[in-house]
């Protein structure tokens, strides 16, 4: 490993970051990698019409005799990978989803048009619904929910991934998730295992790990699919060094040298599963490009 001083790249140890400006994406969503594994829609045992997007990653196969642990909530380098496929969707496409499903119920409002809806819920898990659209006296717009004409689904504040008219369209938005999904690396539970202890002579160049993660929450949300080049840990203070990459798209958060305390990426990281250690260095992850995309296809040598 290349060791480099300090002014070539500033350590900020608690968390906070130097900052870079962001450059213009480059590259667009095109030419997905081969699927690691397949998202399918699962009907709900409870709620008649909801579909959740399941894999053997979000659901692993049981082993009886072995033991099982339940994270409540999902875990958490799983939730980050289907946060960032869920990212992958451009605002164009929601908003050619929400034309269209807007469209479908006032076309059909006077011969209850059901529709199968895909959006993503307040914490960035993605679901599909089927009901019936209806038109409110108001002009506000609902889906109600399968087999009732009381209980409606309000997708206003959701972003749509995807309308399919008729019931029946949970594979086809389930097959539309699966190409997001496979342009995002696969994720494994967060391990520090390779990382070089922090020696005090200088800063390494060479990056042992990536993760992805959840960017930090500055009030509108954390942003899901963010990644950190991991060069050096110190284990004494709990913290890992590196680079923060923050895709084009994430709002106020930008892409920086620093540091994250240990059980932030146990909280809300996966360690990426197919980065060879030692394959980029810092200034390789510096100047990353900022399109989503593009980013995670360079991870991974693609």
């Amino acid at each position: 490993m290349t060791n480099f001083t300090e002014t070539d790249h500033p350590r900020v140890a608690d968390g906070t970051f130097t900052e870079k400006a962001q450059t213009k994406p480059e590259t667009s969503l095109s030419g997905g990698t081969p699927a690691e594994e397949v998202f399918a829609a699962v009907e709900s045992s409870s709620t008649r019409g909801q579909y959740t997007l399941e894999s053997v990653q979000t659901h692993p196969p049981i082993d009886f005799g072995k033991p099982i642990l339940i994270s409540i909530g999902g875990d958490a380098h799983v939730n980050t990978r289907v946060g960032a496929a869920a990212r992958l969707f451009t605002s164009e496409e929601s908003n050619a989803a929400r034309e269209e499903y807007e469209a479908l119920i006032t076309a059909g409002k006077n011969s209850m048009q059901k529709l199968t809806v895909m959006s993503v819920s307040d914490r960035g898990i993605p679901y599909i619904h089927e009901g019936t659209g209806a038109e409110l006296a108001d002009g506000r717009r609902r889906l109600l929910c399968k087999g009732s004409r009381t209980k409606a689904y309000d997708f206003t504040e959701r972003k749509l991934l995807g309308v399919v008219k008729n019931y029946g369209g949970q594979d086809a938005l389930a097959a539309r998730f699966q190409g997001a999904v496979e342009q995002v690396p696969v994720t494994e539970p967060v391990t520090f295992d390779g990382i070089p202890e922090y020696d005090g002579s200088g800063e390494q160049n060479s990056v042992a790990a990536v993760y992805l993660m959840d960017g930090p929450d500055f009030g509108n949300g954390s942003e899901p699919g963010c990644m950190f080049f991991a060069t050096d840990i110190q284990t004494s203070d709990n913290i890992v060094n590196g680079y923060f990459w923050a895709p084009s798209d994430a709002g106020l958060l930008t892409s920086e040298s620093g540091s994250f305390y240990l059980h932030d990426f146990k909280r809300k990281a996966g360690r990426v599963r197919d980065y060879e250690p030692g394959s980029m260095s810092f200034t390789d992850a510096a100047k990353l490009d900022s399109d989503r995309a593009a980013g995670y296809k360079a991870v991974v040598g693609k």
